[in-house]
């Protein structure tokens, strides 16, 4: 296993780098670009979506594909909160809400970098300081992804953080999946199992109601392996009100090592995903939005799935969500894994 760094492009007076590594026939590649993974190939088979350089990473800043999101993922109803009776609000960067960290998260912002490399795996470790009052959030924050890919496929992303003042941190990586090789073939051939008893239902904003509900009976019961398409043709209320899944599903407390299953049996690969956060939110690419061609193809709904992981979106405005309060000097640190098996 070995590593390349290439030119990814410039960005507004930045240049910006394309760290390659190759296992065998595996290409998985990461850029400071948002910290974001950016391509991850078996072959010529694309797994991932990605763009080609930053320019077309900010016109389809809308997708966040394989992007660090941050300060916070997900919603924050009316970009509201409040830590201790203090108010804040938050810019407002999709209709009312305040989405994904607001208008200059993590996402496109420039991450300092360094590499280490063992016998059995990479590490690139990207650092970013947030400044105080960036995106109305309080206190500067020191910010890293760690992305770590060993010899046997597994790429490990681990955020770490330490602010000044109390502020919120709920990160997740954006990456949308597409196991078929091509986006041309839409994900809805997907076999999905999460070890979920009860899911988040949303709004037609995309803001969650309030609680959870129950995954029986509804086409959010992915606890056997189900297939996406099967599963869309059920006349489900909250599928029929985001065209697809944009959903947070609640990892049971006894799950196994691996609660998140992603697979397309026909072609024999899957993602196996560990994970620390309380859900994941799997989005399935309902919307294109602005149309773009990636990969040589035309961008088409259900292109991908993501699978997010993460403390259940807008938790400081909902008890039982989980906690997303970083309290000032505490330690912040997380960690997901995403297992190639093909």
């Amino acid at each position: 296993m070995d590593y390349t760094i290439k030119h990814f492009g410039s960005y507004k007076g930045k240049d910006y780098d394309l760290i390659q590594i190759s296992n065998r026939n595996v290409v998985i590649s990461f850029t400071n670009l948002g910290a974001r993974i950016n391509q991850w190939k078996i072959g010529s088979d694309n797994l991932i979506l990605g763009f080609d350089n930053p320019l077309e990473a900010e016109k389809g800043k809308s997708y966040y594909y394989g992007a660090s999101i941050g300060r916070v993922a997900g919603r924050i109803t009316r970009g509201k909160f409040s830590i201790d009776s203090k108010k804040y609000q938050l810019p407002l960067n999709e209709g009312d809400n305040h989405l994904h960290g607001g208008p200059n998260g993590f996402d496109l912002k420039y991450w300092d970098y360094d590499i280490t490399q063992t016998n059995s795996e990479i590490s690139i470790t990207f650092n970013l300081t947030d400044q105080d009052g960036e995106n109305d959030f309080p206190g500067t924050l020191k910010a890293q992804v760690i992305h770590t890919y060993s010899t046997d496929n597994e790429w490990k992303v681990t955020f770490k953080a330490k602010s000044d003042k109390d502020t919120l941190f709920n990160p997740t990586n954006h990456v949308y999946f597409n196991l078929n090789g091509s986006h041309s073939k839409s994900i809805l051939n997907h076999k999905l199992k999460i070890e979920a008893n009860s899911f988040v239902p949303v709004k037609a904003d995309g803001t969650p109601v309030g609680d959870f509900m129950s995954v029986e009976g509804t086409a959010f019961d992915v606890r056997d392996r189900k297939i996406i398409g099967d599963l869309f043709g059920l006349n489900d209320e909250q599928v029929e009100l985001k065209d697809g899944f944009d959903h947070p599903f609640v990892i049971q407390d006894n799950a196994s090592d691996t609660p998140i299953i992603l697979s397309v049996p026909e072609l024999n690969r899957r993602i196996e995903v560990s994970t620390d956060r309380n859900s994941v939110v799997v989005y399935t690419h309902n919307v294109v939005d602005p149309p773009m061609t990636i990969w040589g193809e035309e961008l088409k709904p259900y292109a991908g799935i993501t699978l997010e992981t993460q403390i259940i979106p807008d938790a400081i405005n909902h008890e039982g969500f989980g906690n997303d309060v970083l309290r000032q000097g505490d330690l912040f640190e997380s960690s997901t894994v995403y297992k190639l098996v093909y």
